[in-house]
């Protein structure tokens, strides 16, 4: 009994200081398919699809309540752009976002995945 508890202290310190400072390494993000997306994203999508918007860097920080993506690697980067169709005001970004993974593949870039949010950032669905 008493190695037991040994044992279950020993596993406790060594996993308590990762979820203290590496909490993505324990929280792992599970993130739904899109399903159908609304029309006023179709053409949007196409456009970052074939290149022709830029979009701006994400920083992917889950602040304001927002959700995190999963964490990338070397030489990727998060980019989103405005779903410009979703905005009937002049001056207004609305909720809308596609975020992006972008991956430079010999000289080429690749977006994927993509993740779409209705509701700026605080949940995702997969494109």
């Amino acid at each position: 009994m008493k190695t037991m508890w040994s044992l279950v202290r020993i596993s406790v310190c060594l996993l308590f200081p990762l979820t203290v400072l590496q909490p993505q390494l324990v929280q792992a993000v599970t993130i739904k398919s899109c399903g159908k997306l609304p029309s006023v994203a179709v053409e949007d999508l196409r456009n970052i699809k074939a290149g022709g918007n830029n979009g701006q860097v994400y920083d992917n920080a889950g602040g304001h309540g927002g959700t995190k993506l999963p964490s990338i690697g070397k030489g990727q980067e998060y980019r989103e752009y405005d779903v410009d169709a979703n905005n009937p005001n002049v001056g207004n970004r609305g909720k809308y976002r596609f975020v992006a993974l972008l991956t430079k593949n010999s000289g080429k870039t690749v977006y994927n995945p993509i993740y779409f949010t209705q509701d700026h950032y605080k949940t995702f669905c997969k494109v």
